[in-house]
């Protein structure tokens, strides 16, 4: 009988053990154990990979910092422990902190648009909000993720005024403990 054939406590039993890297890899080796992996169902599986990983790592000088609370553990491990771009699959994506992506060279550019210090994008329904305040913008070479401006400008225009104030102060916010936690993250990468 083959892994495949294990009943799925068994199988989550097992993958209990593994390290993130080993999860991704059998999550890659076949439609099966991807469709069983990407299960809400087995987010424990990937929380305890994660906690598995920093205990093993216990004395490291930066410990990889704890899953932030708006990522799955699924996505926090493909951020911290794969090689491919998100996009494409090609094996050159590098994990970008800030913006919480892995794009290839060629893909990034179709996904993140460059800051323009001089010429600031605007929110269309609101053109006094700063939305270098408001969406990620990578601190090594400014840029921002164009999906996450359009998200952030549809999430707005549904609000009333009222509802408008609270959600930008909350945005901030979860923006600023990003930036935190992205500065964490790539400690840990240099770290390794």
């Amino acid at each position: 009988m083959g892994f495949l054939h294990l009943n799925l406590d068994i199988m989550h039993e097992t993958c209990l053990l593994l390290h993130p890297k080993d999860l991704l890899g059998l999550l890659r080796s076949c439609r099966t154990l991807r469709d069983v992996l990407y299960s809400p169902h087995s987010r424990f599986v990937w929380k305890r990979a994660l906690v598995n990983y920093v205990a093993s790592n216990a004395g490291a000088i930066s410990p990889l910092p704890p899953c932030p609370t708006d990522l799955s553990e699924l996505k926090y491990a493909f951020l911290a422990f794969s090689i491919p771009c998100q996009h494409c699959g090609a094996l050159i994506g590098r994990t970008d902190w800030d913006l919480r992506v892995r794009y290839c060279t060629l893909c990034e550019p179709r996904h993140i648009t460059l800051f323009d210090a001089t010429n600031p994008p605007i929110l269309a329904c609101d053109p006094t909000a700063d939305v270098k305040q408001l969406v990620a913008i990578r601190t090594l070479t400014p840029a921002f993720l164009t999906s996450e401006l359009a998200t952030l400008t549809k999430k707005y225009q549904a609000l009333d005024t009222q509802a408008r104030a609270v959600f930008l102060a909350r945005t901030k916010q979860q923006l600023a403990d990003r930036y935190i936690h992205a500065r964490l993250c790539r400690a840990w990468v240099a770290s390794l």
